[in-house]
Protein backbone atom coordinates (compact mmCIF):
# COMPACT_ATOMS: atom_id res chain seq x y z
CA UNK A 1 0.00 0.00 0.00
CA UNK A 2 1.13 3.66 -1.05
CA UNK A 3 -0.56 4.29 2.86
CA UNK A 4 2.15 2.21 4.29
CA UNK A 5 5.21 3.74 5.44
CA UNK A 6 7.89 3.58 8.47
CA UNK A 7 9.05 7.19 8.83
CA UNK A 8 11.91 6.80 10.94
CA UNK A 9 13.03 4.24 8.66
CA UNK A 10 12.87 6.74 5.64
CA UNK A 11 14.28 9.36 7.14
CA UNK A 12 17.24 7.45 8.24
CA UNK A 13 17.68 6.60 4.46
CA UNK A 14 16.79 10.05 3.16
CA UNK A 15 18.62 12.50 5.40
CA UNK A 16 22.47 12.55 4.18
CA UNK A 17 21.41 12.29 0.44
CA UNK A 18 19.33 15.62 0.73
CA UNK A 19 21.55 16.75 2.53
CA UNK A 20 24.64 16.40 -0.04
CA UNK A 21 21.77 17.87 -2.91
CA UNK A 22 21.83 21.45 -0.22
CA UNK A 23 25.21 21.31 0.32
CA UNK A 24 26.22 21.34 -3.42
CA UNK A 25 23.29 23.36 -4.71
CA UNK A 26 22.22 25.67 -2.15
CA UNK A 27 17.95 25.21 -2.46
CA UNK A 28 16.30 23.16 0.03
CA UNK A 29 14.93 20.01 -0.30
CA UNK A 30 12.63 18.72 2.09
CA UNK A 31 10.84 14.34 2.48
CA UNK A 32 7.25 14.06 2.88
CA UNK A 33 4.98 11.30 3.65
CA UNK A 34 1.83 10.17 3.12
CA UNK A 35 -0.62 11.21 5.82
CA UNK A 36 -4.57 10.55 5.39
CA UNK A 37 -5.29 13.55 3.49
CA UNK A 38 -2.21 15.08 2.75
CA UNK A 39 1.47 14.52 2.83
CA UNK A 40 3.69 16.02 5.80
CA UNK A 41 7.20 16.97 5.87
CA UNK A 42 9.19 14.82 7.99
CA UNK A 43 12.36 15.99 6.91
CA UNK A 44 14.08 19.50 5.24
CA UNK A 45 17.57 20.78 4.75
CA UNK A 46 16.12 24.30 5.83
CA UNK A 47 18.43 24.95 8.65
CA UNK A 48 21.18 24.25 5.92
CA UNK A 49 20.41 26.58 2.95
CA UNK A 50 21.33 29.89 2.60
CA UNK A 51 18.35 30.18 0.14
CA UNK A 52 14.96 29.97 2.09
CA UNK A 53 12.10 31.77 2.73
CA UNK A 54 11.09 29.62 5.68
CA UNK A 55 12.69 28.97 9.01
CA UNK A 56 11.28 24.99 8.73
CA UNK A 57 8.78 23.50 7.29
CA UNK A 58 8.72 19.92 9.02
CA UNK A 59 5.25 18.80 9.97
CA UNK A 60 3.18 21.05 7.71
CA UNK A 61 0.76 19.20 5.96
CA UNK A 62 0.81 19.56 2.08
CA UNK A 63 -2.18 19.29 -0.06
CA UNK A 64 -1.75 16.11 -2.68
CA UNK A 65 -3.32 17.54 -5.70
CA UNK A 66 -2.03 21.58 -5.57
CA UNK A 67 1.68 20.76 -3.90
CA UNK A 68 4.58 19.18 -5.78
CA UNK A 69 5.51 16.68 -3.19
CA UNK A 70 2.01 15.19 -3.20
CA UNK A 71 1.37 15.45 -6.45
CA UNK A 72 4.64 13.30 -6.80
CA UNK A 73 3.37 11.08 -4.37
CA UNK A 74 -0.25 10.57 -5.72
CA UNK A 75 0.48 9.93 -8.91
CA UNK A 76 2.19 6.88 -7.94
CA UNK A 77 0.29 5.31 -5.99
CA UNK A 78 -1.77 2.23 -7.07
CA UNK A 79 -4.76 3.35 -9.62
CA UNK A 80 -7.11 1.64 -6.90
CA UNK A 81 -5.49 3.49 -3.97
CA UNK A 82 -4.96 6.85 -6.26
CA UNK A 83 -9.08 6.62 -6.40
CA UNK A 84 -9.84 6.40 -2.96
CA UNK A 85 -7.93 8.73 -1.99
CA UNK A 86 -9.33 11.53 -4.23
CA UNK A 87 -12.88 10.07 -3.41
CA UNK A 88 -11.90 10.90 0.37
CA UNK A 89 -10.26 14.25 -0.85
CA UNK A 90 -13.58 15.44 -2.23
CA UNK A 91 -14.54 16.06 1.32
CA UNK A 92 -12.09 18.57 2.19
CA UNK A 93 -12.91 22.67 2.47
CA UNK A 94 -9.06 23.32 2.14
CA UNK A 95 -8.36 25.70 -1.01
CA UNK A 96 -5.42 24.09 -2.35
CA UNK A 97 -7.72 20.74 -2.51
CA UNK A 98 -10.45 21.67 -4.41
CA UNK A 99 -8.59 21.12 -7.94
CA UNK A 100 -9.83 17.69 -6.75
CA UNK A 101 -13.57 18.64 -7.85
CA UNK A 102 -11.82 19.06 -11.96
CA UNK A 103 -11.88 15.48 -12.57
CA UNK A 104 -10.45 16.16 -16.27
CA UNK A 105 -7.73 18.85 -14.90
CA UNK A 106 -6.82 16.09 -12.14
CA UNK A 107 -6.52 13.36 -14.52
CA UNK A 108 -4.58 15.30 -17.23
CA UNK A 109 -2.21 16.91 -13.66
CA UNK A 110 -1.65 12.74 -12.73
CA UNK A 111 -1.36 11.71 -16.40
CA UNK A 112 1.43 13.85 -16.93
CA UNK A 113 3.36 13.35 -13.81
CA UNK A 114 3.65 10.22 -14.34
CA UNK A 115 4.80 10.58 -17.55
CA UNK A 116 7.47 12.87 -17.03
CA UNK A 117 8.72 11.63 -13.44
CA UNK A 118 8.59 14.75 -11.51
CA UNK A 119 5.57 17.07 -10.19
CA UNK A 120 5.38 20.83 -9.85
CA UNK A 121 3.83 22.84 -7.29
CA UNK A 122 0.29 24.37 -8.78
CA UNK A 123 1.01 27.76 -10.34
CA UNK A 124 -1.77 29.23 -8.25
CA UNK A 125 -0.13 28.21 -4.70
CA UNK A 126 2.80 30.60 -3.77
CA UNK A 127 3.94 32.14 -6.87
CA UNK A 128 6.91 33.50 -4.90
CA UNK A 129 8.86 29.98 -5.20
CA UNK A 130 8.27 26.39 -6.76
CA UNK A 131 8.71 22.71 -5.99
CA UNK A 132 10.19 20.07 -7.91
CA UNK A 133 9.22 16.98 -6.50
CA UNK A 134 9.54 13.36 -7.36
CA UNK A 135 8.71 9.86 -5.69
CA UNK A 136 10.30 7.51 -3.72
CA UNK A 137 9.82 3.92 -4.22
CA UNK A 138 10.98 0.52 -2.60
CA UNK A 139 9.55 -2.69 -4.24
CA UNK A 140 7.78 -0.86 -6.71
CA UNK A 141 5.72 1.05 -4.07
CA UNK A 142 6.17 4.33 -3.21
CA UNK A 143 7.34 5.11 -0.39
CA UNK A 144 7.92 8.81 0.14
CA UNK A 145 8.80 11.80 -2.20
CA UNK A 146 11.36 14.72 -2.20
CA UNK A 147 11.03 18.18 -3.10
CA UNK A 148 13.86 21.02 -3.99
CA UNK A 149 12.44 24.73 -3.60
CA UNK A 150 13.54 27.41 -5.53
CA UNK A 151 12.64 31.11 -5.86
CA UNK A 152 10.87 31.89 -8.71
CA UNK A 153 13.12 34.94 -9.47
CA UNK A 154 16.00 33.24 -9.41
CA UNK A 155 15.15 30.57 -12.27
CA UNK A 156 12.03 29.97 -14.76
CA UNK A 157 10.60 26.27 -14.62
CA UNK A 158 12.31 24.91 -17.25
CA UNK A 159 16.17 25.57 -16.52
CA UNK A 160 15.43 24.72 -12.91
CA UNK A 161 13.99 20.67 -14.23
CA UNK A 162 16.67 20.81 -16.69
CA UNK A 163 19.55 21.43 -13.79
CA UNK A 164 18.15 19.74 -11.36
CA UNK A 165 15.84 17.16 -12.38
CA UNK A 166 18.91 14.37 -12.52
CA UNK A 167 19.94 14.82 -9.58
CA UNK A 168 16.72 14.49 -7.59
CA UNK A 169 16.03 11.63 -9.46
CA UNK A 170 19.66 10.02 -8.43
CA UNK A 171 18.74 10.77 -5.18
CA UNK A 172 15.74 9.08 -5.28
CA UNK A 173 17.57 5.57 -6.51
CA UNK A 174 19.99 6.21 -3.73
CA UNK A 175 17.42 6.34 -1.19
CA UNK A 176 15.68 3.50 -2.81
CA UNK A 177 19.38 1.67 -2.31
CA UNK A 178 19.80 2.74 1.32
CA UNK A 179 15.89 1.59 1.83
CA UNK A 180 16.84 -2.07 0.27
CA UNK A 181 20.02 -2.69 2.08
CA UNK A 182 17.74 -1.74 5.31
CA UNK A 183 15.27 -4.45 4.88
CA UNK A 184 12.20 -4.64 6.18
CA UNK A 185 10.18 -2.72 4.01
CA UNK A 186 6.39 -3.11 4.37
CA UNK A 187 5.11 -6.64 4.38
CA UNK A 188 1.39 -7.94 2.61
CA UNK A 189 -0.24 -7.99 5.69
CA UNK A 190 0.46 -4.20 6.73
CA UNK A 191 -0.41 -3.32 3.48
CA UNK A 192 -3.90 -4.44 3.60
CA UNK A 193 -4.55 -3.43 7.16
CA UNK A 194 -3.27 0.28 6.00
CA UNK A 195 -5.55 0.18 2.67
CA UNK A 196 -8.41 -0.81 4.98
CA UNK A 197 -7.06 2.17 8.03
CA UNK A 198 -6.87 4.32 4.96
CA UNK A 199 -10.45 5.73 4.66
CA UNK A 200 -10.40 6.24 8.69
CA UNK A 201 -7.29 8.23 8.74
CA UNK A 202 -8.06 10.26 6.23
CA UNK A 203 -11.47 11.55 7.95
CA UNK A 204 -9.08 12.63 10.94
CA UNK A 205 -7.20 14.49 8.81
CA UNK A 206 -9.88 16.43 7.10
CA UNK A 207 -10.61 17.09 10.37
CA UNK A 208 -7.29 18.29 11.70
CA UNK A 209 -6.76 20.53 8.55
CA UNK A 210 -10.35 21.83 9.05
CA UNK A 211 -9.12 23.08 12.58
CA UNK A 212 -6.15 24.86 10.92
CA UNK A 213 -2.61 24.14 9.71
CA UNK A 214 0.55 25.61 8.54
CA UNK A 215 0.60 24.64 5.02
CA UNK A 216 -0.84 27.82 3.70
CA UNK A 217 2.33 29.33 4.36
CA UNK A 218 4.31 26.81 3.15
CA UNK A 219 7.30 26.80 0.42
CA UNK A 220 7.62 23.65 -0.72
Amino acid sequence: SCGYHSEPRIIEAAASVVDAITAAVKWPVALAVFDGDAVIVRYSTISQSPLSLLHSSLNMRLSLVSRALGRAYLAFCPPDECQMIVQSLRQSTHAEDQPVHDAAALHAMLEQTRAQGYALRSKDVRPVSNTLAVPVFENGHVMASIGLTWFSSAMDTDAAVSTYLPRMQQAARDIESRLNAMGVGASPAASRVAAKGLRRKSRAGLRKRAAGSPDDTADT
